[in-house]
């Protein structure tokens, strides 16, 4: 008991800290980056937290392996990895303070702006198709290496392997990527993502042999990797000017909730049936891709945001 009394307040902090976080961060990206290069910019941050999740593993268990190797205390091995957390979120802090601030005309069109909130149908589609996104990866994430290993017959301990593959040829594409959303519509670029993963998870729920589920995979990442990037700028463009940390923090709150909730169903589904949270999530991206579809263009027009 003591162990929760003690651990939850702590992931509390941490969730708090997270969603103080990224909102600013992303919203940062409008105050200091012309709108024909924000899809490269978003593209650059997207492609840093998605290569920070697929090496964030190896990384802690090198660093465990190094506490254990070297003896520096007995007992640290398993907090080595919670001690690179903290030096990599102290090296952060650094580079953010050197962060420029906004002067001049920008600085007086967001004080201008102060107090300004998003249309109501600007944020009905961001938060649905957000918590879509989000809600469908928190269901899938903690199961992936279990349904790989399962459904390929692959030792589990090349699964990581595996998916390092999966996750390396979209790392790469990242960023050219991000010069998709500056030279399409971002709109059009967030529909054709979300149809392009829809259809890859459909894909992987047909899978049965290790190449085509890793073809999938890849089909999958790639889909995110496009869309992401493009939503991320596409939000920018549609808060109001001096707006875009507020609707960067209605997007984090439907983040917060799918990636509460997720896992919650998605182990529901998992122990009926391992292919169950695939065809929810599939599901769940295909409603959401249609929800792009129809509703994205009305709401561009109604902002006055271009592409």
């Amino acid at each position: 008991m003591l162990i929760y009394v003690v651990l939850l307040p702590l992931r509390a902090l941490d969730g708090a800290g997270a969603a103080a976080l990224w909102p600013p961060l992303f919203a940062s990206v409008p105050d200091h980056v012309p709108t024909r290069e924000r899809g490269v910019a978003m593209s650059v941050m997207n492609t840093a937290y998605l290569t920070g999740l697929t090496f964030g593993p190896a990384l802690a268990g090198a660093a465990m392996s190094l506490s254990r190797v070297t003896g520096i205390r007995p007992g640290w091995e398993g907090r080595a990895p919670f001690a690179m957390v903290v030096l990599a979120a102290a090296a952060g802090a650094i580079v953010a303070s050197t962060l420029p601030r906004r002067h001049g005309q920008a600085a007086h069109e967001s004080h201008q702006a102060h107090g300004r909130w998003p249309s109501m149908r600007v944020t009905s589609i961001v938060m649905v198709i957000t918590l879509g996104e989000m809600f469908a990866t928190a269901s899938l994430a903690p199961y992936l290496p279990l349904y790989v290993q399962q459904v390929t017959s692959i030792p589990k301990e090349r699964v990581g392997f595996l998916l390092v593959g999966i996750f390396l040829p979209a790392g790469l594409l990242g960023i050219p990527l991000g010069h998709v959303a500056d030279r399409w519509p971002k709109r059009r670029v967030v529909q054709l993502a979300l149809c392009i993963t829809a259809v890859g998870l459909w894909a992987v729920t047909g899978c049965r042999t290790l190449l085509p589920l890793a073809a999938a995979g890849v089909v999958v990442m790639l889909g995110f990797m496009l869309g992401l990037p493009a939503w991320l700028a596409l939000i920018s463009d549609l808060a109001p000017r001096g707006g875009a940390g507020r609707v960067m923090g209605l997007m984090s709150t439907a983040q917060g909730a799918g990636a509460f909730l997720g896992p919650v169903v998605g182990g529901y589904l998992w122990d009926q049936d391992i292919h169950y949270p695939f065809y929810a999530a599939a599901l769940l991206l295909t409603v959401t891709a249609l929800v792009a579809l129809l509703f994205i263009r009305k709401t561009e027009r109604r902002s006055g945001a271009g592409g």
